[in-house]
């Protein structure tokens, strides 16, 4: 709530928070569990590490007597999908000795939560209005059109970027012959009646930037692409 509400005091950050928490308590959570079957009690990890972490405590569980180096060329903080992509991508192209750290395990953090979506076009309006909102107040000796143009580069270079992400994972995937069932089918974000003009802005703004992966579907198309029952139109990222 600060960083969305950074000029209001602490008594209209807390009735906003309420007004967004509540309607998750009392009726998005229920209405999602009338849906969907859930384990009592929930688990708080990852299924795809139920088994445990194939890395845990890596080098150190097969060799203990294994020690840091050192000195090294590059040390990457943190073990997640950002830091071991870095790691991963860059000691292919340099001869440097790399060194990647965590306090914990490899993806034992958000990485292991996540929920495989690579965002792309979907993001183009929230990326440009989110920056609009901080060249306005962070560079008023702009002018409105200039603002707005790199704002509007800014969410391009943004979503070419994921473009790019999501082909370097698939060619990664492939080159190492990982076997994680990996697939591209498209993700389906729906949005609540009073959402839909957001949702049509979104997608209209994103395919006007080229960014075309980024559309609507109705309500069948919904149920006929994942089975959800929707009460409006959705959104779909392919």
């Amino acid at each position: 709530m600060v960083l969305n509400h950074p000029d209001s005091s602490w008594i209209i950050r807390m009735v906003r928070f309420l007004r967004w928490v509540l309607p998750v308590i009392f009726h998005k959570i229920p209405e999602a569990e009338r849906a969907a079957s859930l384990a009592r009690p929930v688990s708080h990890h990852p299924i795809w590490l139920a088994q445990g972490n194939p890395l845990a405590n890596y080098p150190f569980e097969k060799n203990p007597a294994i020690r840091l180096p050192l000195k090294a060329d590059i040390v990457v903080i943190g073990a997640g999908f950002t830091g071991v992509s870095i790691a991963y991508h860059a000691s292919h192209r340099a001869n440097h000795r790399w060194v990647v750290l965590d306090q914990a395990d490899p993806a034992s953090g958000a990485s292991g939560r996540n929920a495989g979506v690579v965002v792309m076009g979907r993001y183009f309006q929230k990326i440009y209005a989110s920056v609009l909102k901080n060249l306005a107040r962070d560079r008023p000796d702009l002018t409105s059109e200039l603002q707005d143009k790199l704002a509007g580069q800014f969410a391009q270079h943004y979503v070419q970027a994921a473009y790019k992400n999501a082909d370097m994972i698939e060619r990664t995937i492939q080159q190492e012959g990982y076997d994680c069932d990996y697939q591209r089918r498209g993700w389906i974000q729906a949005r609540d009646l009073q959402d839909q003009q957001t949702l049509q802005n979104s997608v209209h703004m994103s395919q006007y930037a080229g960014f075309d992966d980024w559309r609507m579907l109705t309500s069948t198309e919904v149920v006929e692409k994942s089975g959800m029952q929707v009460t409006g139109s959705a959104g779909y990222s392919n």
